[in-house]
């Protein structure tokens, strides 16, 4: 078994093997050394139910219409484009 491995190692196995241990290096050691520590924020409290008052408006989002009238413009932009550049 030992003699089959022995027989079997060549240059590119051996870089292969280097890299491998050069990039788990990189990847698992900084988990155990990294001084960097992560505090999670507090957790908020839950609003009380008599302030109805304070809750945020609802933005409502642009209508369909909206988007239609910027592809319209962006495909007027492209044709403008194009025909410029067809008639240098």
């Amino acid at each position: 078994m030992i003699k089959y491995l022995i027989k079997n190692i060549t240059f590119m196995n051996l870089l292969l093997f280097a890299a491998l241990f050069f990039l788990a290096g990189y990847i698992v050691l900084p988990l155990f050394t990294s001084a960097a520590k992560y505090t999670p924020p507090p957790a908020k409290k839950a609003p009380v139910e008599g302030n109805e008052q304070q809750q945020q408006p609802q933005i409502q989002a642009p209508s369909p219409m909206d988007y239609v009238i910027i592809a319209d413009q962006n495909l007027q932009d492209i044709s403008f484009l194009a025909i410029s550049a067809a008639s240098s």
